[in-house]
């Protein structure tokens, strides 16, 4: 999670500085969360034009209290070739912002994983951790660059 987290407006994410928001990967959750004050998390976002992400992984947040976050398929059952539980065909980089609409950013990546933004916020960076999607070899990661 960003170190920006604590510049997030309180209606952002509708609660006080200090929430955590999560990332939540696997069959059932697959969602990006905010956890409550009274123990509970609420739902921020689980879909993309209806279908379910494949596993949120990772986020950033801006000081606008936009979530940035990368939904690579490590978290789904069958991992990779979990082509039954998967709805969204592509593992994408999303914008989710304060008012809760959801944007794709990239679709372009085959794993995106770590996600960071500039000091500026001009610029998204993006970790991509494997090149193929079908092999199980690792490959060396390397990072892309996009405007925001």
């Amino acid at each position: 999670m960003s170190s920006r987290y604590p510049q997030l407006p309180l209606w952002a994410a509708g609660f006080s500085f200090g929430s955590w928001v999560a990332m939540e990967t696997g069959a059932a959750d697959r969602r990006v969360s905010v956890l409550t004050r009274g123990g509970g998390k609420r739902t921020l976002a689980d879909n993309f034009e209806g279908k379910r992400f494949n596993s949120p992984n990772d986020c950033t947040i801006d000081r606008a209290g936009n979530i940035y976050f990368t939904d690579p398929p490590y978290g789904l059952p069958k991992g990779p070739a979990d082509i039954e539980t998967r709805e969204i065909a592509w593992h994408g980089v999303y914008k989710l912002s304060p008012d809760g609409k959801v944007t794709l950013a990239t679709k372009e990546m085959t794993f995106p994983n770590g996600i960071t933004l500039s000091p500026d916020e001009k610029t998204l960076y993006v970790a991509q951790s494997r090149s193929e999607e079908h092999t199980s070899e690792l490959q060396s990661p390397y990072v892309i660059s996009y405007a925001v």
